[in-house]
């Protein structure tokens, strides 16, 4: 099976992200074509292709995007991930939306 224009693009900005951000956070590509994802699939709700997840230490949500991301607004949204998970628990402030690809991890994206 071909992969979508949108699913390249997304792995192409991890892969190039992907050692500027090693020991720091763990970036997974899964294809949602593969049945071993399909239970993923259904626990992140994915109705769009790709979509890009990013959980914190304990595994909860705390940023979703679906389509293909800007590299530029990836990496700032990873950055300040980083950021706020090294502040005290108490100091950490509450994070609203925007990132993830079906290929676990992406707007605009294509339906397989």
């Amino acid at each position: 099976m071909d992969i979508c224009e949108q699913c390249k693009k997304t792995r192409a900005i991890l892969t190039r992200l992907q050692p500027e951000f090693a020991g720091r956070l763990q970036i997974r590509y899964l294809d949602v074509r593969d049945d071993a994802s399909e239970a993923l699939a259904e626990r992140y709700r994915m109705r769009v292709i790709p979509l890009l997840v990013l959980l914190d230490a304990q595994g909860e949500e705390v940023w979703r995007h679906e389509g293909a991301p800007e590299e530029a607004q990836l990496r700032a949204r990873l950055s300040q991930a980083i950021q706020e998970a090294s502040r005290p628990r108490g100091m950490q402030s509450a994070t609203t939306a925007a990132a993830p690809c079906a290929s676990a991890e992406g707007a605009g994206g294509c339906n397989h």
